[in-house]
């Protein structure tokens, strides 16, 4: 399976929609404890899901969705603090990277 074939079966499966996915960018993010432990290495693929078709699934094996506007995005307590990078990709004009490391208090 491609990346991009992957990308069209995860958004299928857990939001109902098929759409037109174009490729924005890498995030890489690493999570740390605060004694400098590597609890966590991940590299996303960011796509821009346009044209929506579809029944939109409200919940799904892995949790709820639901729409939000950027600035309700942005109020989310307990908000990732990589997802404005990630949406960032999104909405740039150019395909991009972006990395951070992370030091967390609770996995």
């Amino acid at each position: 399976e491609t990346i991009v074939e992957a990308a069209n079966r995860e958004f299928k499966e857990e939001t109902g929609l098929s759409a037109k996915l174009t490729f924005r960018g890498v995030n890489h993010k690493t999570d740390y404890s605060k004694q400098g432990i590597l609890l966590e290495d991940k590299i996303f693929f960011v796509f821009k899901a346009t044209n929506l078709k579809g029944e939109f699934m409200s919940e799904f094996q892995g949790g709820k969705n639901f729409w939000l506007s950027l600035p309700e995005i942005k109020k989310t307590k307990n908000l990732f603090p990589d997802v404005l990078d990630k949406l960032k990709l999104v909405e740039s004009k150019k395909i991009g990277f972006s990395e951070k490391k992370f030091f967390v208090n609770e996995f």
